[in-house]
Formats: structure tokens, C-alpha cells, sequence
């Protein structure tokens, strides 16, 4: 069974939003009416054959079957079980590698495009795509493309070159030697009109084997080669290759092992699978950025009815690479093999050219479809960068593209924007979760302060509308959403870089000691090292966020149908719920990486009882029923009980009273939720939580360790704590298997120190 990414959802569900289902009715209109109940189709579909010993079908009902198939695998549950139960798949794959009819091989890819973007029964669906051959017969069309598009000048070039050789035998020949005929013949060639040698272009497409594919150059040749097509003939090729390369885009994004598959699949005797795909993606995507522009382009503007199709197909291919070079998917060598880096190096430039050139398409006065197609590019050399240093690239990917994107998100209204410029946005959202990784990294902190963290704060601020259960409210929900999760990973990417946790101070590192005390110049922190409270436009940034966030929190832990919701519950792709179970997450991940970026220097007191964030947080942690919440929580938790915000608020350096109660609250809710702990990654969250508070016995918390005899329940739980963590496969679990195991050791060391005290 194929390799399951852990966050396939999420990935489909982005799929089906940049790419929607399609339902071909009026593609199919002309070979008769088409009918959408499963109850007619199959009957044809057992037409469609499996392999070269079925009976033939005539072309017009297979392209009827298979769009009819099309649309009733994209709408409903059922539809799609009965149709799986009648080998839908290897009829599909069949039909899509057998028959050269392009009405056919549209029809073919569109269904089983619209069968990789649904939601349920993924990964059987994937378990069986592979075993019929899914990668073979995708990439052996898409490189049969490629080869017509290019052979199909060819062919009318050397159609057409006796006549050229008639035009110049003519020209050269004497007007008052030439007879009528050839007269009338000598004027249209004059004019550089040629007979019509492109009959029966349909038909004949990709038949030429004997053509070589330059993989390198085949988009240069294909305006020409579709204008060589009929119109309609030429549209259906081009839709054919978007369907095609969105389906690589959901093989890879759901399946390592497909994914794999189609980075090894050969091209070409002189380059890798991976230079091979790359090459193909990247030529579509030039042709799509000069159908951008196809109104000041010569050629394509000869071509009308493509310039949207090739657009499309561009924003396919930039959203293919998008993936491919996605570093957590664990295709590390596509990065490489975008850039040239594991290959040709001047191949590699054209690529990266093509991808700048398609991410200044990335613009506030853009239409949506190419400014998705440049986020998607730019989220392709966002993911290249992360991986492959390329200095002539790095000043645009970091400064060009955030000034653009901050941009197009700072003008953009998320309660006035149709499906498309939606779409758009959400592009630009899930880029700027990507961009997080190249941050400039001489100044991290400049960009707390920055119009992009604004922008994204603005949209990411839950409207009373976005806690309805409608069509506008989801949507609504869907900007919120991508818009908290690229705070969430600027914030994040910054935090990196913030002073390390008492436990790991470095006492004898002068460099980075310095970084320490400049750092703490910005935040206005300086007073941790016996400076005077003060002030800074980073610090009020910092404490603006974290009290904008906070609030977004309490607004989705507030409803009811977050707050009443159980472990068990399923929810639709886009729920109330749902949603809001995931706002609460990524907010407390944003809260963290604020914490972590203040070194816990944020108010712990209101009216002399706990902050509300204190109680918020302890509340979270009670009620989670995931662990990556409970260890974000524990993470901030642990910066909130190093607070001496005391003395940025009276100027003193002993904490009062009612700073020494949270202490103590937080001392004893740890105290309290030590023995109910059953699970590895909160386990170890639990460790550092511990260890980086009380790592210091002078510090000003200290005597909340002992007060709430935190240390005496530690020891008798140490024995528990190996059982948890010895349920870790090592083979299984490897990072959390050591993660886990090297916290239980840390946690004994810790202990044995406390009691030499």
C-alpha cells in the first residue's frame, strides 16, 4: 500500500480548492445529451475495455462514458463506490493509455483527475492506482504531448517545404513565361499564403515516433505547432496536459511511493527522471506566462481560444513544482534538480528564469488566475532556496516577492472577493507560509514589526459571520484560516532565532552573548540583565500580536460547537467545528513562538489574580485532545512562568505578591497534570518545560519548585515516564524514539542536581 502523507488531507483539500472538479457537460455536448445517473453510465462503462482483448467501442460513446464518469465521481460518496466496484480505475487508465483521440485522452485525464481530488478512500484509491500503472501511463502521455506539440511543425514544415520551393521556382520565373494557372498560384504565394497542409490534425497528432523529444526546447516550438491544430483540437490538447500535471500534483502531494515513482520515471536518455519533469513543467509555464500576455504576443494571439487553457495549464505546472520542491514532503532532490544543481547548470538558470519570470505575475492589479500562477511559482522558488543556495536568486525571492505579496494581501477585502480572486488569495496565504523559511536572517526581528504581519493579522481576525455554518462563512473560514497558519509560521521561523531557555545558556560563548544582549536591546528586554525597563516599536509589535491572537483563541474556543466537541467527532471538509478546533491550535502556536520571541517577558498578572492567558492556556491544556496541543501549550507555558514583566511594569526586581502566586499556580498545575501523562511528544514537551524553568535555583520562580513539591511527585514518577517511553518503536518513531528517551535521561540528571541542592 502506498506511503500515506501524514497531512494528506489538508493537501487534498488545497488540491480541490486550486484545482476544482471538473464537470465536462458542455465539452461533450456535441456527441450527445449527457446523462448523470450511475445507473446509465454503467452499462457503457462495462464498454470500456481493460486491456487489448475487449471488443471496440465507437469513439463517441467512450468519450460520452468517460466525461459522464467524470462528473459522477465528483459528485457524492456513493456514486463513486459503485463506480469503483465496476473497475472504474483500469478502465480509466486503459482508455487514457490506449486511444491517441484527444476528445478521449481529455475525457480520460479529467476523470481520473476528479478521482484523485476526492476525500474519501484516498488511500485505497491510491493503492489501486498504483497497481494498474498510474505513473507510467500519465507521464507516457504528457511526454507523448510534448513530442506531437514539437513534431507537429515539424510535419508541417516538411509538408510544406515542396511548396516553399514551388514559391521560389515561381518568383525566379518570368511573369510572361507563366501560364494562367501559374499566375493565379504566384499571387497568393507572393502574399505568403501556403495551401492548407494541416488536415486530419487531430488524428495524426503525436504519430510521429520517429522524432527525438528535446526535452528542453519543446515549449518554444509549440505555439506554432498548435496553430498548425484545429482550434478546438488544440484547446483539447491543452486541457488534456493541465488534467495530467494536476494529477502528478496529487500523487505526489498524497503518496511518497507514487511521488517516488514519478521522479525516477525516465524522460530521455540524457537527463534524470527529475531534470525530466522539471523541464516539462517549467516549458509549460513559460507558454502560460506569454498567454499573460497573449495580446502582445505574435503568435499566441493567433491563438484565442487556447490563451486561457495554457494559462491554466501554467498555473498546473507552477502548482506541480510547488509541491515537487516542497522540502517536507521529502523529495530533497527536486530543489537540486530544479536549479541545475545536480545536472546541467545552465538548464537549471533557464528553469529559475522562467519561474522569477512567472512570479512577477504576483501583483495587486493582476486577474486571480495569474496571480495564483505566480504564487505558485514563487512558492516553487521559495522551496528551491530553502534548499539550494542560489545568491543571484536569493535578493528577489527575499525582498521582491515579500513586497509584492505584502502588497496584494494589505489591499486585499475578504468579505468582497468572488471564487477566484478567493482562490487567489489563498494561493498568496499558503506562499507566505513558505517564505517563512527564507526570512531574512541578518534582521529576523524586522518582521514582526512589518505591513505583511499586519496583513496577515487583519485577515486572520475571525468576523461573526465566520462562526456561521454557510457556503459564505466557510469560505470566509478558509482565509482565516491560511491566513493564522502563515503567522503562525513567520512567527515560528523568527523564534528560531530568540535567546535559548535557561537550560541551555550559553555561559562561556562571548559571540552569542552579545546576539543575546542585542537582541534584548530590541525587545526592550534589557533589564533581564539589571538594565532599565523600556520601550520599543519591536516590543509593543510583539505584545500587539500576542493580544491580537489571544483574542482570536478565546473567539473560537468560545463557541459552543468547539467547546462541546469530542475525540470522536468527524466533521465535513468545513465545519464550525473543525475549523475552530484549528484556529485554537495555530493560535497557541502563534502564542508560543511570541513567548518564546519575548523570553516570557508578558504580563502573568490582571487585577491581582491570573492573566486571563494563564488560565486560558491551563484550561487548553486540560481539554486537548491532540497531543501537538497540549506540547505547544506546555512551551508556552513554561516562557509565561520566566516572566519578570514586574519590572518593566514598577521598575522592581523582587516580584510581588501576586507574581509569586502564578508562579506558584504554575508549579502546581504541573504538579497536578505530571501523573496523567500517556503519550511520548508531550512527555518530552513536558521534560524541557520543567528543566528550562527550574534549570536556575536563583531565579526569582524558584520557590514555586519547591512550594508545590513539584520535585518529591517528579521522583515517584520517573519509573512511569520510562514506560512511556520505551512504547516508542525505534524503527517505527526513530526522531521521536530518541527525542523521548534523551528527555527521560535529561529529567534524572535534573533531578539528581535538585537534590544536591
Amino acid at each position: 500500500m502506498p506511503k500515506a502523507r501524514p497531512d494528506l488531507g489538508r493537501r487534498l483539500q488545497r488540491a480541490r480548492r486550486r484545482n476544482p472538479i471538473r464537470r465536462p457537460e458542455s465539452r461533450v455536448s456535441e456527441v450527445t445529451p449527457l446523462m448523470t445517473t450511475a445507473e446509465e453510465v454503467v452499462p457503457v462503462l462495462a464498454k470500456l475495455g481493460m486491456d487489448a482483448t475487449a471488443p471496440p467501442i465507437e469513439t463517441g460513446d467512450k468519450v460520452w462514458a468517460l466525461a459522464s464518469i467524470a462528473t459522477l465521481l465528483s459528485d457524492d460518496a456513493q456514486h463513486r463506490r459503485l463506480l469503483l466496484s465496476h473497475q472504474v480505475i483500469p478502465r480509466i487508465l486503459y482508455a487514457l493509455k490506449s486511444d491517441t483521440n484527444l476528445e478521449v485522452r481529455r475525457e480520460a485525464s479529467g476523470a481520473l483527475r476528479n478521482l484523485c481530488l476526492c476525500d474519501d478512500d484516498a488511500e485505497s484509491i491510491l493503492d489501486e492506482m498504483d497497481r494498474h500503472g498510474v505513473v507510467d501511463v500519465v507521464l507516457t502521455v504528457l511526454r507523448w504531448a510534448a513530442l506531437g506539440l514539437q513534431s507537429h511543425e515539424r510535419r508541417l514544415e516538411r509538408a510544406q517545404a515542396p511548396l516553399i520551393q514551388e514559391r521560389e521556382r515561381l518568383m525566379s520565373k518570368p511573369l510572361d513565361q507563366m501560364n494562367r494557372k501559374e499566375r493565379r498560384h504566384m499571387a497568393k504565394l507572393a502574399q505568403g499564403r501556403l495551401p492548407s497542409a494541416t488536415a486530419g490534425a487531430t488524428a495524426e497528432f503525436g504519430d510521429d515516433a520517429h522524432d527525438a523529444l528535446d526535452m528542453h526546447a519543446w515549449g518554444s516550438d509549440a505555439p506554432a505547432s498548435l496553430q498548425a491544430m484545429d482550434s478546438a483540437a488544440a484547446q483539447c490538447l491543452v486541457e488534456m496536459c493541465e488534467n495530467l500535471v494536476t494529477i502528478i500534483s496529487c500523487l505526489c502531494a498524497s503518496s511518497e511511493k507514487l511521488g517516488v515513482q514519478v521522479l525516477q520515471w525516465s524522460w530521455t536518455s540524457d537527463s534524470t527522471g527529475r531534470e525530466g519533469l522539471a523541464a516539462w513543467l517549467c516549458e509549460a509555464l513559460s507558454l502560460a506566462i506569454r498567454a499573460c500576455g497573449a495580446e502582445h504576443d505574435a503568435e499566441l494571439a493567433k491563438l484565442p481560444e487556447c490563451a486561457a487553457a495554457l494559462v491554466s495549464l501554467g498555473l498546473a505546472s507552477a502548482q506541480a513544482l510547488w509541491v515537487l520542491t516542497d522540502p517536507s514532503l521529502g523529495y530533497e532532490d527536486m530543489p537540486s534538480a530544479v536549479s541545475g544543481a545536480d545536472n546541467d547548470r545552465s538548464r537549471g538558470l533557464r528553469r529559475l528564469d522562467i519561474l522569477v519570470r512567472a512570479s512577477t505575475c504576483l501583483a495587486s492589479h493582476a486577474a486571480p488566475r495569474p496571480a495564483m500562477l505566480g504564487a505558485a511559482a514563487s512558492g516553487a522558488l521559495m522551496n528551491v532556496l530553502a534548499v539550494v543556495e542560489v545568491n543571484a536568486l536569493s535578493s528577489f525571492v527575499r525582498q521582491d516577492v515579500p513586497t509584492r505579496v505584502t502588497h496584494l494581501l494589505a489591499e486585499a477585502n475578504a468579505d468582497a472577493l468572488k471564487e477566484d480572486a478567493r482562490s487567489a488569495l489563498e494561493a498568496c496565504l499558503d506562499m507566505v507560509s513558505d517564505m517563512a523559511r527564507v526570512l531574512p536572517q541578518e534582521e529576523p526581528l524586522s518582521m514582526v514589526s512589518s505591513p505583511l504581519v499586519e496583513a496577515l493579522l487583519r485577515l486572520a481576525t475571525p468576523s461573526q459571520e465566520s462562526s456561521q455554518d454557510s457556503v459564505t462563512a466557510s469560505a470566509r473560514r478558509g482565509i482565516e484560516t491560511r491566513a493564522l497558519t502563515a503567522l503562525n509560521q513567520v512567527l515560528w521561523h523568527t523564534a528560531l532565532h530568540a535567546p535559548p531557555p535557561p537550560s541551555e545558556w550559553p555561559t562561556d560563548d562571548e559571540e552569542a552573548l552579545a546576539e543575546i544582549h542585542a537582541w534584548r536591546t530590541n525587545t526592550g528586554s534589557l533589564y533581564l540583565e539589571g538594565g532599565q525597563p523600556c520601550s520599543t516599536p519591536t516590543y509593543e509589535a510583539l505584545l500587539h500580536i500576542w493580544q491580537r491572537v489571544f483574542e482570536t483563541a478565546a473567539f473560537w474556543a468560545g463557541l459552543d460547537s468547539v467547546a462541546n466537541t469530542t475525540p470522536e467527532a468527524s466533521w465535513p471538509m468545513s465545519s464550525v467545528a473543525g475549523d475552530g478546533l484549528a484556529q485554537v491550535s495555530t493560535s497557541i502556536g502563534c502564542l508560543w513562538s511570541t513567548a518564546r520571541l519575548l523570553e516570557g517577558q508578558l504580563p502573568l498578572v490582571h487585577d491581582d489574580a491570573p492573566a486571563p492567558p494563564v488560565t486560558a492556556l491551563t484550561a487548553a491544556y486540560l481539554s486537548a485532545h491532540d497531543a501537538s496541543v497540549r506540547v505547544k501549550v506546555l512551551g508556552t507555558l513554561a516562557c509565561l512562568a520566566r516572566s519578570q514583566f514586574y519590572c518593566r511594569e514598577s521598575g522592581s526586581s523582587t516580584p510581588p505578591p501576586a507574581y509569586a502566586q502564578v508562579y506558584l499556580h504554575l508549579a502546581s498545575f504541573w504538579a497536578d497534570v505530571a501523573g496523567h501523562i500517556s503519550d511520548a511528544e508531550t512527555l518530552a514537551a513536558f521534560v524541557h518545560a520543567i528543566v528550562d524553568t527550574y534549570a536556575d535555583e536563583q531565579a526569582p520562580w524558584d520557590a514555586a519548585y519547591r512550594d508545590s513539591h513539584l520535585h518529591e511527585r517528579l521522583c515517584t514518577l520517573v519509573p512511569q515516564y520510562m514506560g512511556v517511553a520505551k512504547r516508542v518503536h525505534r524503527r517505527m518513531d526513530p526522531m521521536l524514539h530518541k527525542a523521548v528517551h534523551e528527555s527521560v535521561d535529561t529529567l534524572r540528571a535534573f533531578l539528581s542536581y535538585r537534590q544536591e541542592l
